[in-house]
């Protein structure tokens, strides 16, 4: 199964893409508390967490015989070690999220990955139409309702802006759970900040796009990144990126364009950041999922019998293959990562049946050939979001880094496109609007 790019541009990414994840992973469930009593959750931002291993996610305990196993698979393989950094907690954006997600479970506020966030945090109708673009934009309204929750929108804006973030101290099956959340109320920040744009205040507008991107960094910028971690701060830069390039932005001046081309061209990564990746994802699920599975031998449609039969097999199939990954990423190029060239071969021994191979093959896809080549796209597209910028603020087309070619700019439709070249053929989106600048 390929991971395409159209998958994390999605506006539901941080949720849909777990039916495509490696078949131990799809065991993941997570309890969501509804029966509390909702409250507005305008409280003050309160930075310090003095349980970090608090957690409302009700989760298998990490056996003491998974914890051993994967200490051997360690010794085999020192690549996957996992090296912490050191952040007091009132900097650790990672840590506050999850302080506030953790409340959040306890008030009900909890948007699930399907829910929307009218449901999740009871919005007034019109206000969820707005931010949902289901309705006509209405900023007088928009901005009557701010007022009356500004507290709480204000408290997520600054998580996103905190300046560090480490999963260093915090047990691993805390780290394990879904970080949603942010993703989720993406769409109110979004208002927020063409709110702001339209009432003239661009540094507002431009500091809670900041804290967007913030919040992604949170996510796949701690030590240890998993697969929703990765996919969360995808999901949360492509809502970024459709925003810099839509009609929302229409009251914009050159000058905003200009800083707002700048958020953007921060938002790129290098493979080398995506190494974290396999590590992380070893790390954190065969600690508290797929080794306590393997050792349980349950039976679970997640995990086929062919796997079920060689827990050695499977549990070091994927720690060398993690492992090799992480190695690969750390020197590949995203050209490489887009022909899939830095795809480790995955080592299975002779006499082993062809289901079982197969079966491998499968698990370890997202390591090696899923979840690398969105990536890699996602980069192209933000390249492509900068470069349309340029030209909306009557730069020359730009040239596209990976091919060496000038991009390609359609004036009967206003977009920029991809150059011909055999690397984007698999690209779903080849293509961005230019936005216009207020005055141009």
């Amino acid at each position: 199964m390929k991971y395409r790019l159209a998958i994390l541009m999605s506006a539901a990414a941080a949720g849909l893409l777990l039916t495509a994840v490696p078949a131990y992973r799809q065991l993941a469930r997570f309890s969501r508390g509804g029966d509390a009593a909702r409250r507005s959750g305008a409280e003050e931002l309160s930075r310090k967490t003095a349980d970090r291993s608090a957690t409302g996610i009700q989760r298998k305990d990490v056996s003491a015989e998974a914890r051993a196993w994967q200490e051997r698979l360690l010794e085999k393989h020192p690549g996957l070690a996992v090296e912490f950094r050191t952040v007091a907690d009132e900097d650790n954006g990672y840590l506050q999220w999850l302080a506030f997600i953790d409340e959040c479970r306890a008030t009900g506020r909890w948007p699930a990955a399907s829910e929307s966030v009218r449901n999740a945090l009871l919005l007034p109708e019109d206000i969820a139409a707005m931010i949902e673009e289901e309705g006509g934009w209405n900023p007088t309204r928009f901005g009557e309702w701010m007022k009356e929750d500004r507290a709480l929108i204000e408290r997520i804006i600054e998580l996103g802006l905190l300046p560090e973030r480490s999963a260093g101290g915090i047990e691993v099956e805390r780290v394990a759970g879904q970080m949603t959340l942010p993703s989720n109320l993406a769409a109110i920040l979004l208002s927020l900040a063409r709110h702001d744009l339209e009432a003239g205040n661009s540094a507002g507008a431009l500091r809670t796009l900041e804290s967007m991107l913030g919040s992604a960094r949170h996510a796949d910028g701690i030590e240890s990144p998993t697969y929703l971690h990765m996919v969360e701060a995808a999901g949360l830069r492509a809502k970024l990126l459709e925003f810099a390039s839509s009609e929302r932005i229409a009251a914009a001046d050159p000058e905003t364009l200009g800083q707002l081309r700048g958020l953007i061209a921060g938002a790129r990564g290098e493979p080398a950041d995506f190494a974290k990746f396999p590590r992380g994802e070893w790390h954190v699920y065969s600690a508290t999922m797929m080794l306590p599975m393997l050792l349980k031998n349950e039976g679970s449609p997640d995990l086929p019998p062919s796997l079920r039969q060689h827990p050695e097999l499977v549990a070091e199939t994927f720690a060398a293959t993690s492992e090799a990954s992480t190695r690969g990423f750390l020197t590949a190029t995203l050209r490489e990562m887009l022909s899939s060239k830095t795809a480790p071969e995955i080592q299975v021994p002779e006499g082993v049946s062809e289901e079982t191979r197969r079966d491998l093959n499968q698990l370890c896809h997202g390591l090696t050939q899923g979840l690398p080549y969105s990536w890699a796209a996602q980069q192209v597209q933000i390249a492509m979001g900068e470069a349309a910028l340029a030209v909306a603020l009557g730069e020359e087309s730009p040239v596209e880094p990976l091919s060496g070619k000038p991009y390609v700019i359609d004036e009967a439709d206003g977009t920029l496109k991809l150059p011909d070249d055999p690397l984007f053929a698999d690209l779903v989106r080849p293509s961005i609007r230019i936005p216009r600048a207020r005055g141009k």
